[in-house]
């Protein structure tokens, strides 16, 4: 999360994308203004963004970790 270290007055969220090896090869991000992207707005949504960042390294081959 950057809670507007970047630039001021905007917030973002990201996650990492891995690959077969499990090196992360990208990332997804979201950013908006920081009056929208409240603490509320940002953990009401971090759970789909690291699922939706879960599923595009599945489809890059990466493994999800046995339990």
């Amino acid at each position: 999360i950057d809670d507007e270290e970047c630039e001021e007055g905007v917030r973002c969220m990201a996650a990492p994308v891995q690959d077969y090896s499990g090196n992360m090869i990208a990332g997804i991000s979201v950013s908006g203004p920081a009056i929208r992207m409240s603490n509320e707005h940002i953990f009401s949504n971090i759970e789909y963004l690291l699922h939706m960042a879960e599923q595009v390294s599945l489809l890059m081959g990466w493994q999800k970790p046995q339990e």
